[in-house]
């Protein structure tokens, strides 16, 4: 009879601030079969999402909560590996927050860990890219936040766009071409750009505009979670390519 370790797969353990709809179906679509992908929730959404200015301070008391939400997660499945999503708050926060949460993590848990603002600048690194279009469904403010880590990080941002929305639900509601649309607009907006950047896990048709983008304009597009799946297999030691998602997970 075989016994239940032939059954073990390596399993990253995502946690995500709020709730999760049918556009997290995406990650799962991504991730290979023989890996796999546990979501933990947290309640620190509203924090994500900001109506108005932005409190640094306000939101340094939410470290615990990740950290306790990371603890939970282990004690639940014991991932090889972490991964902590909320791009637009950890932009606002800055690449030294970002660096010292994610050591916390490792710390706390012997294991890997990224969240998802180092994600796509060391994709973007090893993609060779310093020049990025970036598409978003946040509104100006939110997206300067944006614009401010890729640059701290050393990159250029050529361009910068999304929508005046506020909250969840109207990124809910944006058509599904949206993130496609949005991409092209940016790479097309200033010369130069090497790549083009999604951001944000909750627009609909991200992941769908992929490798159409990457097909009709010959540079590399990553959303919020082909970074976070890519630097998952590389620290779990996985070799095998992933089709149908882009470069970065193909290993072109």
């Amino acid at each position: 009879m075989r016994g239940w370790i032939d059954d073990w797969k390596a399993t990253i353990g995502w946690i995500t601030p709020g709730t999760v709809d049918k556009t997290y179906q995406d990650f799962f679509r991504m991730t290979p079969p023989d890996v796999n992908l546990i979501i933990y929730t947290a309640p620190w959404a509203l924090k994500m999402l900001h109506p108005g200015k932005f409190d640094k301070e306000d939101f340094l008391a939410q470290r615990d909560a990740i950290l306790g939400s990371v603890q939970e997660l282990l004690r639940y499945q014991d991932p090889g590996f972490f991964a902590v999503t909320g791009d637009l708050i950890q932009a606002a926060m800055g690449p030294k927050w970002v660096k010292e949460l994610e050591k916390n993590i490792q710390e706390l848990t012997g294991k890997p860990a990224t969240a998802a603002a180092t994600a796509v600048t060391d994709a973007l690194a090893h993609l060779g890219a310093k020049k990025v279009a970036v598409g978003t469904p946040h509104r100006d403010d939110q997206n300067e936040h944006i614009r401010g880590y890729l640059e701290a990080a050393g990159l250029t941002v050529t361009a910068i766009s999304g929508y005046h929305t506020n909250g969840h639900a109207e990124i809910h509601a944006l058509p599904m071409n949206t993130p496609y649309e949005k991409g092209k607009e940016v790479f097309l907006a200033a010369p130069g750009a090497e790549a083009i950047y999604l951001s944000c896990p909750l627009w609909h048709g991200a992941t769908d505009s992929i490798e159409k983008l990457e097909k009709e304009f010959d540079v590399p597009v990553l959303t919020m979670f082909n970074p976070i799946l890519w630097k998952a297999l590389n620290a779990l030691d996985y070799k095998q390519p992933v089709a149908g998602f882009g470069r970065l997970l193909a290993g072109e």
